[in-house]
């Protein structure tokens, strides 16, 4: 998977945590979020947990959720901010 992949990958699912807030989810559910194969997503959420950014509980009642707090206030900082751009962008688009 190329570098840029592997970003966008990473903060759609961090993104998906966020919105799922404190509620641990499967490999599976980040997989359909991201519309890719759940070994592809397990790969890239054991790399968010090596960073710290994600906590995994393994096993038959486990998942995956947000480890730290400012993760999830950054993420939604950052979705904020770039939906602001894009409507800016279409704004100054309409105007011409």
């Amino acid at each position: 998977m190329a570098a840029n992949s592997l970003l966008a990958g990473g903060t759609q699912a961090l993104c998906y945590l966020a919105y799922r807030r404190k509620d641990a989810v499967s490999a599976e559910d980040v997989a359909r979020s991201l519309d890719t194969n759940p070994v592809v997503a397990r790969k890239l959420l054991k790399a968010l947990a090596r960073k710290g950014l994600v906590r995994i509980k393994p096993g038959r009642h486990g998942g995956v959720a947000l480890d730290r707090t400012d993760v999830f206030q950054d993420t939604e900082a950052a979705v904020v901010s770039v939906l602001a751009d894009v409507k800016l962008d279409a704004l100054m688009a309409q105007i011409g």
